[in-house]
């Protein structure tokens, strides 16, 4: 419930700052800078099975958008499917956006919640964490720093750091029997 509140807060506030409810959400939020190219990827998917080689673009064989490369493969993929739900690429692309600012809250919530931080200062941190002023100056411009997967990588670094793997504790995994080292009896390997 805390991550779930913290979404939900989150997607609202950005809401209510952005006014979004004055945007006509298939067209582009911007059209410059990194927003351009992010546009032209999204097209390129909703026309062809993958954004590798735009067809349309670059006279007189195309663009081979590999010349360039972008490195959001897990960004493209969900566009990519919500591109084949909603049959426009760039209402997929600002969907993704938006779909990102409350994901950043819940997870950023079950992170801090992972650190016995309060139920109200979970969700608290969690939805100052997903409406950092980023969000709202890069929208669609930045896909590629999309701030979701953060605390995803910081609960993996702390469980890792406490010797937990996957939440897993070092002690209830199954002892590996430790033989001792050449020259020493397992008596003078305990102390005894």
């Amino acid at each position: 419930l805390t991550a779930l509140a913290a979404g939900l807060l989150s997607v609202l506030l950005t809401f209510l700052v952005m006014r979004l409810w004055r945007f006509d959400l298939a067209v582009p939020v911007v059209y410059w800078i990194d927003a351009l190219y992010v546009n032209v990827l999204a097209k390129a998917l909703s026309e062809s099975t993958w954004n590798y080689h735009i067809t349309r673009l670059g006279a007189p064989f195309g663009l081979d958008a590999v010349d360039f490369p972008y490195g959001c493969t897990l960004d493209l993929a969900i566009i990519k499917i919500l591109t084949a739900i909603t049959r426009n690429p760039f209402l997929s692309s600002n969907l993704y956006w938006l779909m990102t600012i409350p994901l950043a809250g819940a997870f950023a919530a079950l992170f801090f919640r992972s650190l016995q931080i309060s139920h109200l200062a979970s969700a608290s941190f969690a939805t100052l964490f997903a409406i950092t002023p980023n969000v709202f100056f890069r929208n669609i411009s930045h896909l590629h720093s999309v701030q979701f997967i953060v605390p995803a990588a910081a609960y993996l670094g702390v469980e890792l750091a406490r010797g937990r793997v996957f939440g897993i504790p070092e002690s209830n995994r199954p002892s590996e029997k430790r033989s001792p080292p050449r020259g020493e009896t397992a008596c003078e390997a305990s102390g005894a």
